[in-house]
């Protein structure tokens, strides 16, 4: 959804920590955070399993559960896109082609958001980065207890369930913004047209 088009990473970042309040900027951090993690995490899987301390597949598994990421990232990102940071990066250029969704965005959010963001926003953010972080750490523990048995079927085993997970959390928080893009439109709000003529997923 949120395409840095035209506003390059370092102004697009300033802009999320300045203009944005306090969830934005927790969010940001966490997303920092994150991509620490990731790179830390895989690193020394990576060697772990080069020196033969862990199975190649444990390896595997947790880069199915990190590419189940994109499933997470609207809720894991929309905290960060209240709509002061909205109308500073449309006036910066950015995401032109999708710029009449995200203006009445901004004026939605003005109008019922919660303190200029979107609703509901926190508490999706918050159950995303821990069903998130959970589907990896599971990848490892999962792939470690059960790697005996199961031998090189472990990452295809552990898919399963990972993916139903996460395109079940997909589907429930597009169901969510579904309902909410439905009330904008009762309360006047053009959303659910722009959305559709922009096909944009949502929050």
């Amino acid at each position: 959804m949120f395409l840095m088009i035209r506003v390059g990473l370092r102004a697009h970042l300033a802009i999320l920590w300045k203009f944005g309040d306090a969830n934005g900027r927790l969010f940001l951090l966490l997303l920092l955070a994150y991509l620490f993690v990731i790179s830390a995490s895989g690193a020394w899987l990576f060697w772990a399993t080069w020196v033969g301390l862990l199975p190649f597949e444990v390896l595997v598994s947790f880069a199915l559960a990190v590419s189940t990421g994109p499933a997470f990232a609207s809720p894991l990102l929309s905290p960060m896109y209240s709509a002061p940071v909205l109308r500073r990066l449309l006036g910066r250029g950015w995401n032109t082609v999708k710029k009449p969704f995200f203006e009445e965005l901004a004026r939605y959010l003005e109008s019922e958001g919660e303190k200029g963001g979107v609703p509901g926003s926190l508490k999706w953010g918050l159950t995303s980065w821990g069903v998130y972080y959970s589907t990896m750490a599971s990848a490892i523990l999962f792939s470690v207890t059960f790697f005996s048995s199961l031998g090189p079927w472990t990452p295809f085993v552990f898919a399963g369930p990972a993916l139903v997970i996460a395109a079940g959390f997909s589907l429930w928080h597009m169901a969510y913004v579904g309902k909410k893009f439905v009330e904008a439109k009762e309360q006047g709000f053009r959303l659910l047209e722009l959305q559709r003529a922009t096909r944009d997923g949502g929050f």
